[in-house]
């Protein structure tokens, strides 16, 4: 426990450095651009950039309808899309606007799955297998980018090292795929944890390394569940990169296609990059800025464009924390509340034996189609149920009359 914690503030301590770094760097970035000027580009939209937070909800559709994709091949519960769509904003949300690395919101997302009742190794093998196909399809569009760039802009001269960069970042992603699909990732990966901090499993707490592994390997073995999903997350990038055309236009400096689709792909790529900077401030400002440059956009636009997207993640980001800790709230309550009765029950005598004469009634759940105890007094008659309940029942009276005297429960 003290290596948890102790490893705990390390991260923190890194997290907050990284962020004090990049927000100094956009700081810098927007005295050089000129304050007043971004703030006059700023101006020229006016109340326009609200509608950015309307909009923000076709990205992050498509990137439920690629996940329900996933979830739906390896989970015998339906998840209906409305959870999986508020739980992907939680996510997006937590990344955003916390100091978590980019994976505590896939954290947050596994436990909000196992509420309703998937496995955490499935919903964690979703999320790996979903990200796994997003910097797939950020490959893709950032090759896409650059030939854009390189088709319009010849001349060029940070197209060559971003060329080299994307080549030699290739053998690396097959080989993370291949692994993923044919190996133990995260079984090894949980054994050198093991190693490097001298026996404490780090990764088991959270999920069994061997049963992430077999249900990641199982995903990969659905070709059409992952185009299917490939597809949806390609057409959710390809959303934000429209978000960048409709910031510009509101600006009132409207480019072409290609520019846009440029500036939010590099720029996302710059990002992923650097994840240990919380929200990745200055990176996303400094990458907008230098492509900006590449394709004729001025430095006070960029910085413009880059604080639009800042404002649209905390105006759609907060409602989501707060959300969600509305949700974390209400169920520790109901923990609290749940635990008192039971305690009450176990003082007065009335439950809590595991002996045959115990009262407690086994009702079965209609929804779920299983046994689950229902917690409450005994009633004077003992052995009889209510209405409602001799209804879900089906049985005869004396069948269950010897069907409660048999149940027995154990807290």
């Amino acid at each position: 426990m003290a290596f948890s914690r102790r490893l705990e503030l390390k991260g923190k301590i890194l997290a907050y450095a990284a962020g004090l770094i990049g927000l100094t760097l956009a700081v810098i970035l927007i005295v050089i651009a000129g304050s007043r000027d971004v703030l006059r580009v700023l101006e020229s939209a006016g109340w326009g950039l609200f509608w950015l937070v309307p909009l923000h909800l076709a990205p992050v559709l498509l990137e439920s309808a690629a996940w329900q994709s996933l979830l739906r091949a390896r989970s015998r519960v339906k998840l209906p899309f409305a959870y999986v769509a508020w739980t992907t904003a939680v996510r997006e949300a937590v990344n955003n606007l916390l100091p978590v690395a980019r994976v505590g919101g896939e954290l947050i997302g596994v436990r909000l799955l196992r509420r309703r009742r998937i496995r955490a190794a499935v919903g964690a093998a979703s999320l790996v297998v979903l990200l796994t196909l997003t910097a797939l399809d950020l490959y893709l569009l950032t090759l896409a980018g650059l030939g854009l760039l390189l088709s319009n802009i010849p001349a060029t001269q940070i197209a060559g090292p971003v060329a080299a960069g994307l080549l030699a970042l290739l053998p690396a992603m097959l080989l993370l795929v291949i692994v993923q699909r044919y190996g133990k990732l995260f079984a090894r990966l949980d054994r050198l944890i093991e190693i490097v901090t001298g026996g404490h499993k780090l990764l088991s707490r959270l999920v069994r390394p061997d049963k992430l592994d077999a249900e990641i390997r199982s995903f990969y073995g659905r070709f059409a569940t992952l185009t299917a999903a490939a597809g949806w997350k390609l057409l959710s990038l390809a959303a934000e990169a429209a978000e960048v055309w409709v910031i510009m236009f509101l600006l009132h400096h409207p480019i072409a296609v290609w520019q846009a689709i440029v500036m939010e792909t590099l720029s996302l790529a710059a990002r992923a990059a650097a994840f240990v900077v919380p929200a990745g401030i200055g990176v996303q400002e400094g990458g907008f800025v230098l492509i900006g440059q590449l394709i004729g956009v001025p430095a006070d636009f960029a910085i413009a464009v880059s604080l639009a997207k800042r404002f649209r993640e905390i105006a759609f980001g907060l409602p989501s924390i707060a959300s969600w800790q509305w949700v974390e709230g209400r169920h520790l309550h109901r923990l609290l509340h749940g635990g008192r009765r039971r305690a009450a029950w176990k003082k007065n005598g009335k439950c809590g034996s595991v002996s045959v004469s115990c009262r407690c009634r086994r009702i079965p759940c209609t929804r779920r189609q299983s046994w689950r105890p229902r917690f409450r007094p005994a009633s004077p008659a003992g052995s009889q149920l209510r209405p409602q309940d001799q209804r879900r029942l089906r049985m005869s009276p004396a069948h269950r009359r010897s069907a409660t005297a048999a149940c027995s429960f154990a807290l």
